[in-house]
């Protein structure tokens, strides 16, 4: 092979490899999912609409604010269908509209706090994935953003959904449940249940939680009715039961 040959072919080779990872790369973009919203967000001095039924707005300087959701920039990216893990990390009330940046709404309500400080969202919780396609401007100033949306949910990360699981009924002093944690299990008691904790022996070994009713039922001391644990895992939480019934 003389030289002119061996240069074309290393150009082909260069062009056959640059074709394969742009080929490659379109591949990998997700379509935008069904039900996405495309959105003209005026800001705060030109209409300043709201990102769906969301409190988020542009504001004057040309930031997405909000007083009722939490906002996260998941940075940049290629558009709506990209995939981000549900982070609660860097949480903030008002953030820079980025052109090309996904931004993950979560509202406030859907979140709780847990003893180790950690935050969770509830199982099954609706929060909003946005995409900002490009500023909206008017004679050379921003008036506002081009922005995709849609609904997600967050998923249940193998948690049972909130309401499905009783642990166990407890008629007489002495009964017990036992429930199988997952791995990385926080419990934290509900208001009820903090109230009335003295009246059972709860422990936490092995990955296994265990309820003991230590007293015996009492028409009107109690302890009776259902008793709620807040379980996380990772960052999303949900909520298990257990029955206390007069054994008549």
């Amino acid at each position: 092979m003389n030289m002119n040959m061996k240069r074309s072919f290393a150009v082909f080779l260069l062009t056959l490899c640059s074709t394969t990872f742009i080929g490659c790369d379109k591949d990998d973009e997700a379509p935008d999912p069904a039900g996405n919203v495309t959105l003209n967000m005026m800001n705060e001095d030109n209409g300043r609409t709201l990102l769906g039924a969301s409190d988020v707005f542009i504001n004057n300087a040309n930031n997405f604010q909000t007083q009722n959701c939490y906002l996260v920039d998941q940075g940049k990216t290629y558009g709506l269908g990209a995939s981000f893990p549900l982070t609660l990390d860097n949480l903030s009330q008002e953030s820079a509209v980025l052109q090309g940046h996904m931004y993950y709404v979560y509202a406030q309500n859907s979140l709780r706090d847990f003893p180790s400080g950690e935050q969770a969202i509830f199982v099954g919780s609706e929060f909003y994935k946005a995409y900002v396609v490009a500023p909206i401007t008017s004679e050379n100033t921003t008036t506002g953003a081009q922005v995709k949306y849609v609904i997600a949910h967050a998923e249940s990360n193998g948690l049972p959904l909130p309401g499905t699981t009783v642990i166990g009924n407890l008629n007489n002093q002495g009964d017990s449940c036992t429930y199988n944690l997952p791995q990385d299990a926080e419990l934290m008691y509900g208001s009820y249940l903090e109230q009335n904790a003295d009246s059972f022996d709860i422990r936490q070994e092995n990955g296994v939680l265990t309820i003991v009713l230590k007293d015996y039922p009492d028409y009107e001391a109690g302890p009776y009715g259902e008793y709620t644990f807040y379980l996380r895992s990772g960052n999303i939480y949900t909520t298990i039961d257990f029955h206390v019934a007069m054994d008549r």
